[in-house]
């Protein structure tokens, strides 16, 4: 590296301080590891990818009750999160051996490799001196900023040694790594290098527990762990990152950090991040495993939000600068934990009015007419609430619904207990969600049962078009339908098991995901990659052929797509009962998005995160029906959520013109639209999906299959089952693409134009 020119700003690349004459042990030691991987690499027949790359942490937007507003990230978790910090997976170990499963925490120095051609041999430049093609990053990367990171994709172990610092001994090379390759070439193997400040001597060390430093080391490690909400880095998380972090005293050497002060900043850091598990190497300080172990159980048996274990972990800084003494969770930051009481407010990526939020009519005089008319009956109830609220006159589907369930009027009635007092409930405003708006609106369950209540004696407001139908006089009248009984028996059956007494009462998060265009381009023209890149694991479950439908797949493991209408729900307040609307009656959750969330655009997909099952059916169309109730739903729990994952994405509607969709630029539009709700960020890596957008709106199956094929692989997808519900045809065809593709390496650009060509024949 004695020919590469150090640019400004840039780190040291020469080996001339490890060859100088007063060279080290330690020095020595380095060179033996260098030249030990050019003999090793002599050696090896096996040439994959490393790749570098430099992250910022952006500002947030925050809804402060008056306006959104563009915050630092503290002032959001400060004032607004309060997604629960207890369910993350936190081990506590004394080591761990680097492998394929985990994300290493590089404890790195800001100008990246710290001595690693210097003096210095403890974590860091270990690392480098082991995984040598981390070195290279000297090259390429500038200091690193306090918001920056650097990540480094694909090194390999080369070298071997023991010890530490001073008493490090190079044991050896080889030119066999155990950890595998993926598809793309990249070894799977990711360190997270972020830099510590220096508290390192008496004076300085103090200023750690400060809010300022706090803050700053926040950021450090939020700008990898972060959970971004702007839909600009979406995708961000799925490029190589695992699940599980493994980490440990970051900065507490000669830095001078504390240790457990490290350990609570990562635990923030990570649980943001909705990583599945943090593993915290103590090193065989006792202490600190213990106190870390206390702080785990007590997460895990309350629910602490992440907004309150910012403001406990800011106290206990500012009582270990007033008393002049150390970071303690059991005796400081545990008690200022049980003290802790924040509310929920809603967070947006981009400037938004706070003008444009869910408006309800007046109630009160409602009830009040109800009580002076001496209406008891609920069926009469709601007949004469949507009669003052929404002038609703027909209600032949209801009447004809009591005649054939009598327990659809107890659920009448569990209605109208959350619509009287729905003020107790929605205790924040709503903001309505326009286009290009990522915004994620966080209610709880019984929110979302309070909000349905109101839709359904009419007392929500619709939105000025074209906003969606917001009420059920079309459910309830318009029209004697067996499909609208059916309807309604499966809400009210819904509000009938859940009445507002019920005390679990889980989240449900809505979001709006936005595609960058551009970043969809570079996916295509830059990333030549295999067309199975995404299928990490079997790939012969890329294509499930042998599933009919979505639901025996496991949902912490899968999200299943809803074939949305771009107006969310569709007909479900109408006519319609395909996949969508029976989606919807089945997780009366979903219904409620129908209030904030404006039609979707092009390079729009909806999420909805946490959704409970409240029923099952039989049928399908004009022969739907309610089936029987499910009264606990047996999805696993995470983090407040039901652990089920719906991406909502319309298709474009080629009933009239069948032609048209294999054009080059609808097929471009449909691979966008998928590639916008398969990329999201936080979603599982394995997709259920099927003939998106092939009934009503006449899509050819085998072109859908195949352009949700290549979406999923641009999102880098661990796999895509597709059900082809009895389409024998369609079937063998995917099974004959799935051979070929396995047998054949394809990039994804050929695919692309593969595609687009055999449409246009």
């Amino acid at each position: 590296m004695g020919a590469v020119r150090m640019t400004r700003g840039g780190c040291s690349v020469s080996f001339h301080n490890l060859y100088s004459a007063d060279a080290t042990n330690q020095n020595s030691q380095k060179l033996k590891c260098l030249f030990g991987y050019f003999e090793a690499l002599r050696q090896s027949t096996v040439n994959s990818l490393v790749s570098f790359y430099r992250n910022v942490a952006p500002k947030m937007i925050v809804y402060r009750g008056d306006a959104f507003m563009s915050v630092q990230i503290e002032t959001y978790l400060k004032d607004s999160s309060d997604q629960p910090i207890g369910l993350m997976d936190k081990r506590f170990e004394n080591s761990l051996e680097i492998g394929c499963k985990y994300t290493y925490v590089d404890f790195a120095n800001a100008l990246i490799g710290g001595g690693v051609l210097g003096r210095g041999m403890v974590q860091e430049e270990i690392l480098f001196l082991e995984h040598p093609e981390c070195i290279v990053a000297r090259c390429l990367c500038a200091k690193m900023a306090p918001s920056e990171a650097i990540i480094i994709k694909g090194a390999r172990h080369w070298n071997y040694g023991h010890g530490y610092s001073s008493s490090y001994q190079y044991d050896g090379s080889s030119a066999q790594d155990p950890v595998p390759c993926d598809n793309r070439g990249f070894l799977m193997r990711t360190f997270i290098c972020i830099d510590a400040q220096y508290f390192g001597n008496s004076k300085l060390k103090p200023n750690q527990y400060k809010s300022a430093a706090i803050y700053r080391e926040l950021k450090k490690v939020g700008s990898r762990f972060w959970l971004i909400f702007c839909q600009a880095y979406a995708g961000f998380s799925s490029v190589g990152v695992t699940e599980e972090i493994v980490t440990g005293n970051w900065g507490c050497g000669v830095f001078g950090g504390d240790p457990m002060l490290k350990a609570c900043i990562q635990i923030l850091a990570a649980n943001r991040a909705k990583r599945k598990a943090l593993h915290f190497c103590c090193y065989t300080d006792d202490k600190l495993f213990e106190e870390l172990n206390k702080l785990a159980q007590y997460l895990t048996s309350t629910r602490v939000s992440e907004a309150a274990y910012l403001k406990a972990l800011l106290l206990q800084g500012a009582a270990c600068v007033t008393n002049k003494g150390t970071f303690s969770i059991s005796s400081g930051f545990i008690p200022i934990l049980q003290q802790s009481n924040f509310n929920h407010r809603v967070v947006a990526a981009v400037e938004y009015d706070r003008t444009t939020q869910v408006r309800f009519k007046s109630t009160v005089g409602a009830f009040a007419a109800l009580t002076n008319a001496g209406v008891t009956r609920p069926l009469d109830q709601i007949k004469y609430l949507n009669q003052l609220l929404c002038g609703c006159q027909d209600f032949g589907n209801l009447d004809h619904l009591i005649t054939t369930d009598g327990i659809c009027e107890i659920g009448m009635s569990v209605a109208l207990q959350y619509a009287k007092n729905y003020t107790g409930f929605l205790k924040t405003d709503i903001p309505v969600v326009p286009q290009f708006c990522p915004l994620e609106v966080t209610m709880s369950h019984t929110q979302c049962m309070t909000l349905l209540a109101l839709m359904s004696i009419g007392a929500v407001v619709p939105y000025s078009p074209p906003m969606p139908s917001v009420d059920f006089s079309k459910l309830y009248g318009n029209g004697l339908a067996s499909v609208k009984v059916e309807k309604l028996k499966c809400i009210f059956h819904a509000f009938a098991n859940c009445p507002p007494t019920t005390r679990e009462n889980s989240l449900v998060i809505f979001k709006r995901s936005v595609a960058s265009v551009r970043r969809f381009r570079q996916s295509v023209e830059v990333f030549q990659l295999n067309i199975f890149a995404y299928n990490r694991n079997d790939r012969g479950e890329t294509i499930g052929m042998d599933n009919p439908i979505f639901e025996n797949r496991s949902s912490n493991q899968y999200f299943h797509v809803d074939f949305a209408n771009k107006v969310l729900g569709g007909g479900v307040l109408g006519n319609g009962a395909v996949q969508e609307e029976i989606d919807f009656v089945e997780h009366p959750d979903c219904i409620v998005a129908r209030c904030f969330m404006l039609p979707m655009h092009d390079h729009e997909a909806i999420i909805i995160e946490g959704a409970r099952k409240t029923c099952l059916h039989t049928g399908y169309g004009t022969s739907f029906k309610f089936k029987a109730d499910i009264r606990s739903d047996p999805v696993l729990m995470r983090d407040g959520l039901v652990n089920r994952v719906m991406v909502c994405m319309d298709a474009v509607d080629f009933s009239n013109n069948k032609i048209q969709q294999y054009a080059r630029g609808a097929i471009k539009r449909e691979l966008i639209k998928a590639y916008t709700g398969f990329s999201t960020h936080s979603l599982p890596k394995n997709a259920v999906t099927g003939n998106w957008g092939c009934g009503a709106f006449g899509g050819d199956p085998v072109l859908k299959a195949v352009i949700q094929i290549l979406a999923a692989s641009l999102a880098y997808l661990n796999s895509i089952h597709y059900c082809c519900f009895g389409d024998n045809q369609l079937h063998n065809d995917l099974l004959l693409l799935s051979s070929n593709l396995k047998s054949h390496t394809v990039t994804i650009g050929d695919f692309y134009e593969a595609i687009v060509t055999t449409a246009n024949l």
